[in-house]
């Protein structure tokens, strides 16, 4: 099984998500995953590269309209079909990559206009309620699994 995990935020926010992802390596047989970062955070994430695949988009300073010009190097990274891609960040901008990585997808339901549309990219919606983030983002990380959290 491959699974895509998006999030573009900078390695110390990620470090929370890195247990929940060891969890799932234990939980599920032969898959492998993708961890899609910030081209800047790069450095960062490259103890990591022995154990994922580090797949990194150039996203710094660029807007929603910019992404179509981003394409060619999301369609490059949709060729290793994934069977799900999980947005960890919750934002338009990476619930859309998910959507373009894979046919089924995985996000928090986020309020507000552009949070909306970004839901209705997603196939599981976990709801992060008045949650504490770590329990929120272990449900997504499970949920589409069938494990419960």
């Amino acid at each position: 099984m491959k699974i895509a995990i998006i999030n573009l935020k900078s390695y110390e926010e990620f470090k929370n998500i890195i247990e929940h992802i060891e969890t799932l390596e234990k939980e599920i047989i032969n898959v492998k995953i993708s961890l899609f970062i910030d081209k800047q955070y790069e450095q960062d994430f490259l103890h990591l590269d022995e154990k994922y695949d580090l797949c990194t988009l150039d996203m710094k300073d660029m807007n929603i309209l910019d992404l179509k010009f981003k394409l060619d190097k999301i369609k490059y990274y949709a060729r290793e079909k994934y069977d799900i891609a999980i947005d960890t960040q919750g934002t338009l901008k990476t619930s859309i990559i998910a959507y373009l990585l894979s046919g089924r997808t995985a996000g928090f339901k986020i309020s507000g206009f552009k949070g909306y549309l970004a839901t209705l990219l997603y196939d599981e919606k976990i709801d992060r309620k008045d949650e504490i983030p770590s329990i929120s983002m272990k449900k997504l990380l499970s949920k589409p699994f069938g494990f419960s959290s």
